[in-house]
């Protein structure tokens, strides 16, 4: 074997292997695009999915908000992991915001898609989506 058909061995491998990495997803776009924008190392994938996502429904009020005198909270886990889409389809589920789109132009309005801090978060059905997303900030 001599030089040559060792590196086109090599070359056609590593394309070979850029096509499965593709084709796979084996790298999830969120994780990609955290790595770059934060330059740091992606977080590992959890095996838990969107499904398994604890929502607990605390039927707590509070009152003195600018929204209404009394208002529902709902503790809402964002995982490791989850894109802003992920999240808006999750607070639509629960009736936290009323339209995902509009959560999500909001989000990529303020370059907030990489800031989302994963955690448990109590988060009111009538609040407005600038509030929510400033709480899912904070962290």
């Amino acid at each position: 074997m001599n030089k040559r058909d060792f590196l086109l061995g090599i070359g056609a491998g590593l394309i070979m292997a850029a096509l499965i990495i593709v084709l796979t997803g084996l790298f999830g776009n969120n994780a990609a695009q955290q790595a770059i924008n934060n330059k740091t190392s992606p977080e590992p994938d959890t095996t838990q999915t969107l499904s398994d996502t604890s929502i607990k429904n605390n039927n707590n009020t509070k009152s003195g908000d600018n929204q209404s005198s009394e208002t529902e909270l709902k503790e809402i886990v964002i995982l490791p992991g989850m894109t802003a889409d992920d999240i808006a389809g999750l607070l639509k589920d629960e009736n936290i915001i009323q339209d995902k789109n509009n959560f999500l132009n909001l989000i990529n309005q303020q370059g907030a898609a990489c800031n989302l801090k994963a955690g448990e978060f109590s988060l009111g059905s009538g609040w407005d989506n600038d509030r929510i997303l400033s709480t899912l900030l904070e962290k």
